[in-house]
């Protein structure tokens, strides 16, 4: 395994690290990110082959979340109402922090300027590359807040 390290000296955003990588850093066809507080038990391998068998300019993979609105909600058309919903739970598919990207990817994300890698995505799909998705499973967490990085200690205490 080939691990690289990009230091910024100013703030990029995810996508715009990827901008620091050298044309010797891309040894292969692909580029595995995993946002720096996301811990998952992702089968890389299984990433890579999904983003290859899907000819993929990128991949995103994905978790699905669920919310459940703590109101009743009304469903309406102008001023009449067409439903109520007690407390619906409403499913998403959402950003796991985990992507695949081809090197031809990589060389589109601008040098040196704050670049979110959603936009690296959004891009892709405006002028019709294709972009895959990929559902993962398993143990995964966003420590991004207080509350999650105590979760993710109490997890991996011994």
């Amino acid at each position: 395994v080939k691990i690289t390290y990009l230091r910024e000296s100013m703030r990029l955003g995810t996508g715009g690290a990827l901008s620091l990588l050298s044309k010797q850093d891309l040894t292969s066809d692909c580029v595995v990110v995993v946002n720096g507080d996301v811990i998952s038990e992702i089968n890389v391998p299984s990433l890579i082959a999904h983003h290859r068998s899907k000819g993929a300019d990128a991949t995103i993979c994905s978790r699905s979340f669920s919310y459940t609105v703590p109101f009743g909600v009304i469903h309406h058309d102008n001023d009449s109402i067409t439903g109520i919903e007690e407390k619906p739970t409403l499913e998403y598919s959402i950003n796991a922090g985990i992507y695949c990207l081809s090197n031809e990817a990589t060389q589109m994300i601008p040098k040196g300027q704050y670049f979110d890698i959603t936009t690296l995505f959004s891009n892709l799909l405006e002028q019709g590359r294709l972009c895959s998705i990929l559902n993962i499973s398993g143990f995964w967490l966003d420590i991004g807040s207080h509350d999650d990085y105590a979760r993710a200690n109490a997890h991996f205490s011994i």
